[in-house]
């Protein structure tokens, strides 16, 4: 359950600073957390700040595929495929 914690922490830190480049050690960490998150509403709220990184990033291709993944991982945990 701690894990969980951080890694909603994480996305919500995230989305307040902002990484201003791809190299970034908070997208960095950001991605690695989005694999290792076992809680589908926590997975999908860091695929939801991927995305917000990724569109402030101008990389709108892996912005609209971390939004896609946040709204699959929010689908399966209400029931549906």
């Amino acid at each position: 359950p701690h894990a969980e914690l951080r890694h909603e922490a994480l996305a919500r830190t995230v989305k307040l600073l902002r990484p201003l480049t791809p190299d970034d050690p908070w997208l960095a960490r950001l991605k690695a957390a989005s694999t290792e998150a076992t809680d589908a509403v926590v997975r999908a709220n860091l695929h939801f700040a991927l995305g917000h990184t990724f569109d402030r990033l101008g990389d709108v291709d892996q912005a609209f595929a971390a939004f896609a993944k946040a709204n699959r991982w929010l689908r399966r945990h209400h029931g549906r495929t």
